[in-house]
C-alpha cells in the first residue's frame, strides 16, 4: 500500500511541475512593466511615424516623448510613464512624425525638422530639466531650400567627436514635367553646438532612394543606410573619418513597397545591427555590420509588421518590437534571435508604422509609444517593457542542430533526476518485498 502511495505522489509532483513549466515557457511571465498609458490626443495617424524615426527617450529621471498633433511638434514627459504632463508647443509646420528626429545625449536634447516644398533643413538643441522642462536654443538653418525643393525623412546622429550630422532626403520637383526625383544626402555641424553647418554631400545619383539613416561608428567614421521606396536591395555608404566610401549592397533580399519606412538601425562601435521587412514575404530580417562586411540575412519572424530596434550595450542584447494583429511582441537577440517572441500586451487600434522606441536601454527598460484609433481624435499611447536579457551568445554560423524554446530544457532538468528517483524506488521498493517475503525454496529436514 505504501509502495503504491508514494508512486501516486511522484507522479503527481512531475505532472503539476511539468504543467507549471509548460505554462510559464509558453509565456505567462510577461516583461511588460507599466501601460498604455494615455500621453496626449493627435488629430493626424501619423503623430509618431515611422518605425525608422526616433521620437522618445529617458533622461534627467524622466520619460520623454516627441510628436505631431496634426499640425505642430509637441512634447511631454513623465516620471513613471504612466502620468504624463500637458503636452508643450515646440514649432508649427509638422503635421506627421517623419518630418522630425529626435536623440538625447547628456542633459541635452537634439532636434532635426523637415517641412515642407520650398522650407528650409532645422536643428535645434535643448537642455532638459528634471521638473520636465526643456530650455531651448535658437533654431538653426542647416541647408537652405530652392522653392522646388523638400527636404524629408530626416535623421540625427552624433560622431565620436561629439559633432553632430544629419542624414535627409531632397526631393527636387520639374514643375514644367510635373516629374520629380528624390536622393539621399548627409552633413556635418561644423560646430558641436550645430550652430554651423557644412556643405551637405548627396549619397547617390540613384533617384528614389528616399532614406539617408545615418549612425556613428568610432575614430569619426559614420554609415548611412539607403533603403529605396520602390522595391530594391538596401544600399549604403561608410564614410571612413575623411571621405566617403563607395556604395555597398547591404542586404540580398528585397525591401520597399508596401512598407517603405519598415526598418530599424543601431549601432554600436564599429558593429551595426539592422533589422528590416522583407517587401514580398513581410518577414522581420536582420542583418549585422561588423569587420567591414555585411553579414548574411536571417529571418527573425515570419510575416511581421514593421519593427523597431533597440540596444543594451551593456548586456550586448538587441530588442525586436513589433505590431501584429494588434498585439505587441518582443524577442531579444539572446542566442542568435532563437525566440520565441513574447507577447507584450493587446492595443485598441493600432496604427501602422507608428510604433517608436528607445534607441538604447535605459536603467533595464525600454519605453515605447504608438497611436491608436479609427478616427480623429487618435490617442497616443505610451508603455515600458523590462530588458534583462543577458547577451548574445557567439554566432557560430549556420547550424543543422534543431532549436528547442527554453521550457524544453526546463521540463528536462526537473523530469529526468525525477524519473531517474521513480526507478530506483521502484527497484528499491521490489528488492525489499523480495526479502520480506518466505523463501519459496523447500527447507531441509531435521530428519534428513
Amino acid at each position: 500500500m505504501i509502495g503504491h502511495n508514494w508512486k501516486k505522489v511522484l507522479f503527481g509532483f512531475v505532472l503539476t511541475t511539468i504543467v507549471l513549466l509548460l505554462i510559464i515557457g509558453g509565456g505567462v511571465s510577461q516583461p511588460w512593466r507599466s501601460g498604455p498609458a494615455d500621453v496626449a490626443y493627435t488629430a493626424n495617424d501619423l503623430a509618431t511615424w515611422h518605425t525608422c524615426g526616433r521620437k522618445t527617450f529617458s533622461a534627467e529621471g524622466r520619460f520623454w516623448l516627441f510628436y505631431s498633433n496634426g499640425s505642430s511638434l509637441y512634447f511631454s514627459s513623465s516620471v513613471d510613464a504612466v502620468s504624463w504632463d500637458t503636452p508643450v508647443f515646440v514649432r508649427a509646420d509638422v503635421d506627421d512624425g517623419d518630418k522630425f528626429f529626435v536623440i538625447d545625449k547628456g542633459s541635452y536634447v537634439y532636434l532635426a525638422v523637415a517641412t515642407y516644398t520650398g522650407d528650409d533643413l532645422y536643428f535645434r538643441r535643448g537642455t532638459l530639466s528634471s521638473d520636465g522642462t526643456i530650455s531651448w536654443e535658437a533654431e538653426q538653418t542647416v541647408v537652405v531650400a530652392e522653392q522646388n525643393d523638400q527636404f524629408v525623412n530626416p535623421c540625427l546622429a552624433i560622431d565620436s567627436d561629439d559633432f553632430l550630422w544629419i542624414g535627409y532626403s531632397k526631393t527636387e520637383f520639374d514643375i514644367v514635367s510635373n516629374s520629380s526625383v528624390t536622393h539621399p544626402w548627409a552633413v556635418r555641424a561644423s560646430a558641436e553646438d550645430g550652430s554651423s553647418w557644412e556643405t551637405p554631400t548627396q549619397l547617390s545619383t540613384e533617384s528614389q532612394r528616399k532614406q539617408a539613416s545615418i549612425v556613428s561608428l568610432t575614430q569619426r567614421k559614420m554609415y548611412v543606410i539607403l533603403p529605396k521606396a520602390q522595391n530594391d536591395r538596401i544600399r549604403g555608404r561608410l564614410w571612413n573619418g575623411a571621405a566617403w566610401e563607395p556604395e555597398e549592397n547591404v542586404s540580398k533580399s528585397e525591401f520597399g513597397t508596401p512598407f517603405r519606412h519598415a526598418y530599424s538601425a543601431v549601432s554600436d562601435g564599429d558593429v551595426i545591427h539592422l533589422l528590416f521587412l522583407e517587401s514580398s514575404s513581410l518577414n522581420i530580417t536582420y542583418v549585422k555590420y561588423s569587420g567591414g562586411v555585411w553579414s548574411n540575412e536571417k529571418t527573425i519572424q515570419l510575416g511581421a509588421s514593421p519593427p523597431v530596434l533597440c540596444l543594451n550595450s551593456t548586456s550586448n542584447a538587441l530588442y525586436c518590437l513589433w505590431v501584429y494583429n494588434n498585439t505587441l511582441y518582443v524577442m531579444n537577440s539572446t542566442n542568435n534571435w532563437r525566440g520565441p517572441p513574447e507577447k507584450l500586451v493587446e492595443l485598441d487600434s493600432y496604427c501602422e508604422s507608428t510604433l517608436t522606441c528607445f534607441q538604447n536601454v535605459k536603467d533595464s527598460i525600454i519605453g515605447l509609444a504608438w497611436v491608436e484609433g479609427t478616427t480623429a481624435p487618435y490617442k497616443i499611447k505610451y508603455g515600458t517593457c523590462e530588458a534583462t536579457a543577458q547577451g548574445e551568445e557567439e554566432n557560430h554560423g549556420d547550424q543543422t542542430a534543431p532549436e528547442f524554446p527554453g521550457w524544453v530544457f526546463f521540463v528536462l532538468a526537473v523530469a529526468v533526476p525525477t524519473a531517474g528517483i521513480v526507478v530506483v524506488m521502484t527497484i528499491w521498493h521490489k528488492v525489499r518485498r523480495r526479502h520480506s517475503q518466505p523463501s519459496k525454496l523447500k527447507q531441509p529436514s531435521l530428519q534428513e
